[in-house]
């Protein structure tokens, strides 16, 4: 129990200082999305993950929501990343 408890402080302290450089992980985001490489976009979603739940760990999912869909305006033609953020649950196929 005290192992879960160390685990969840230490991921919410890391969840803060990313929230603290959103802007950077973003910007960091738009280069790898223009990589369009499996690595840079497995970067992506690992950071598009946590930055979901940093956001929402501060109570702003609105302002993740918003800069996640401006995001796949930019970069949504690359299926291989949006495939990724998909089977991640962090954006839903368009029906149809």
């Amino acid at each position: 129990m005290r192992r879960d408890e160390a685990a969840r402080k230490q991921r919410e302290a890391y969840l803060h200082s990313l929230a603290e450089k959103a802007e950077q992980c973003w910007s960091d985001m738009e280069q790898n999305a223009l990589r369009a490489t499996a690595s840079s976009y497995d970067a992506v979603k690992r950071t598009m993950a946590d930055l979901a739940d940093a956001y929402a760990l501060r109570g702003n999912t609105d302002d993740y929501h918003r800069l996640l869909r401006a995001f796949v305006d930019r970069h949504g033609k690359h299926v291989a990343l949006m495939r990724r953020l998909i089977s991640a649950g962090l954006w839903r196929e368009p029906a149809g």
